[in-house]
Formats: C-alpha cells, structure tokens, sequence
C-alpha cells in the first residue's frame, strides 16, 4: 500500500511540474504584430519577432511592442481600438502585416 501511494505521489507531482515547464509569464516585452486588419497578435515568443517579417501591404504599425514598465497581460489579441487605449504600447516604425 506504502508503494501505491509513492507511486501515486510521484506522479501527481511529475505532471503538475510539467504543466509549468512550457509557461511564460506575459507582460512587459510582449509583442503584438499585425496579423490582419485591424488585428494585431501577440507572439508566444518576443524572441521570435523579425522585421523582415513585415510585408508592406498595409498602412498601419506592423509591430507594438509592451513598455517595461507594463506587467499588464492585455491578452492574445487585440484590435486598433484597443491598442489606442493602452499607452504603454509602442508602435514600430514599420507598416505591414506580419508574416507569421
């Protein structure tokens, strides 16, 4: 009985340590790239964004990255007003869609 319970207590710990292995905190230092109209999507990765991504076929911020300063998580993603609404959102030079 001793062994079932180890067991049991091995795994129950060996998957919610696993739940935790691929989080991320989100907040300052996310991304968001515009995806469609009016549609910017945060990328999992900030690590992963590239300018060369942004293809000029559209006359809006290809990018917005979150300030420092924000630990607020504005969620996956967002729409022009929204954005306009969080000032901690920095809009990049360059216009395009972003090619995911």
């Amino acid at each position: 009985m001793k062994s079932l319970v180890l067991g049991l207590a091995v795994a129950v710990i060996a998957v919610s340590t696993s739940a935790f292995t691929n989080y991320r905190a989100r907040a300052a230092g996310d991304i968001y790239v515009q995806v469609g109209t009016d549609t910017w999507q945060r990328l999992s990765d900030p690590n992963d964004y590239s300018p060369v991504n942004c293809q000029n076929i559209s006359d809006q911020e290809c990018s917005f990255e979150q300030s420092a300063s924000d630990n607020t998580d504005h969620g996956d993603v967002l729409t022009r007003e929204q954005i306009s609404n969080i000032p901690s959102l920095v809009g990049s030079a360059q216009m395009g869609q972003y090619d995911l």
